[in-house]
């Protein structure tokens, strides 16, 4: 349940890890409270809201926190260690401007490029809960993102088109 009724923000933030078929990582994934309201365990005296983790493809689950288990259709409920690919992940607490973090541990089976799988959240049982901000509510964790070379110093595309401008007039002028 929300404390007083208020809106409140749930952000999720994703990971980016790399490695080499056959190799284990570990990512975290954490889901924020940016607030207003608290959020209140329920009357079974959990919370009200959970991580869902899909693995991304070419990887399986190495370990799962405390906190977090198996889950077959993304509730929870389905035996840790499963294979499953979706993995829930209750926070004991989330009070306004709080957090919880979740470090997994993957084994990379098969290089992809950009692998991506999905982090998102569930609510249950919060009844008249509104999210103030939806587009945070998703992220993603991606394993071997493809390399992009960065953008260092000036661009000079206008100079080398005026260099090659500067050429064929000469050689017009010379062909003269």
């Amino acid at each position: 349940h929300l404390a007083s009724g208020s809106p409140t923000d749930i952000a999720i933030d994703g990971a980016t890890v790399s490695g080499e078929p056959g190799q284990s990582v570990t990512f975290t994934v954490t889901i924020r409270n940016l607030g207003p309201a608290n959020l209140i365990l329920n009357r079974s005296g959990g919370l009200p809201l959970y991580l869902r983790v899909e693995l991304p493809p070419g990887t399986e689950l190495a370990s799962l926190p405390v906190g977090c288990r198996g889950s077959e259709t993304g509730h929870p409920g389905a035996a840790p260690g499963t294979g499953l690919p979706d993995y829930t992940c209750v926070p004991e607490v989330l009070a306004s401007g709080g957090s919880a973090s979740f470090t997994l541990g993957i084994t990379i089976n098969e290089k992809i490029p950009n692998a991506t799988g999905r982090i998102d959240y569930e609510v249950v049982d919060l009844g008249d809960f509104a999210d103030a901000n939806r587009a945070n509510d998703r992220a993603a964790v991606i394993v071997n993102p493809a390399a992009h070379l960065p953008v260092t110093g000036q661009r000079i595309g206008w100079i080398a088109a005026g260099g090659a401008a500067t050429v064929l007039a000469g050689a017009a002028l010379m062909v003269w």
